[in-house]
């Protein structure tokens, strides 16, 4: 991976992108149903996930998260590989290129590090609309509740895990447009991942 001169860095670039397309669902959709019960988020865990040219690979153990993050060349982005290693209470992160030890690592000294339980409260804003609710289906294995809102700028379908409630699927439709998926969760395994996806590069300095 080459970082282009003056361009933002690749987390900054993704933290973006993943901004644009969240702002998107919040227009159609700033809600949280009330009533729904879920075992608080576990803090060992592993969840893969996958968009619009992007996955996602979400390792946590405790206090310590891996975000592995790989992103297709299109038009106008270069491809992106990108491990980050973060320190979930200070959101303290490195950053590296897995593929290419010239590229210096970058250290952050907090910051948003995409925490896939927030997906879902980052559209909790109004309480008083409530969803509709389609009903039950199974997303790659994880059994799911179905909701659906409108609004006249279009609709937002979101499957959330029954467990946790974490959001593990989103389709959004635009007036006028084709459904779009926005992204899924591929995998979502509860438990300490392998020690090894932690390691950082001797090449790299990582404080917390």
């Amino acid at each position: 991976m080459t970082v282009r001169a003056g361009a933002p860095h690749p987390h900054v670039e993704f933290a973006m992108i993943r901004s644009v397309t969240f702002a998107a669902l919040l227009c159609v959709c700033s809600w949280a149903p009330a009533s729904a019960q879920y075992l608080p988020a576990p803090t060992k865990y592993t969840i893969v996930t996958a968009g619009r040219g992007y996955t996602q690979h979400f390792y946590r153990d405790g206090d310590t998260v891996l975000v592995d993050l790989q992103m297709a060349k299109s038009a106008d982005r270069h491809a992106i590989h990108l491990r980050t290693i973060v320190d979930a209470p200070t959101t303290t992160q490195l950053s590296w290129d897995p593929n290419d030890p010239s590229v210096p690592c970058n250290s952050v000294a907090t910051g948003d590090w995409g925490d896939p339980f927030d997906f879902w409260r980052q559209m909790a804003l109004d309480d008083s609309i409530v969803p509709t609710e389609i009903g039950k289906d199974s997303v790659n294995g994880m059994a799911t509740t179905t909701y659906e809102k409108t609004a006249p700028q279009g609709s937002i379908e979101l499957w959330r895990e029954d467990r946790y409630g974490l959001l593990v699927k989103a389709v959004m439709t635009l007036k006028g447009h084709a459904p779009v998926e926005v992204f899924e969760a591929k995998a979502f395994v509860v438990g300490a991942p392998d020690s090894a996806v932690f390691d950082v590069p001797a090449r790299c300095e990582w404080k917390k």
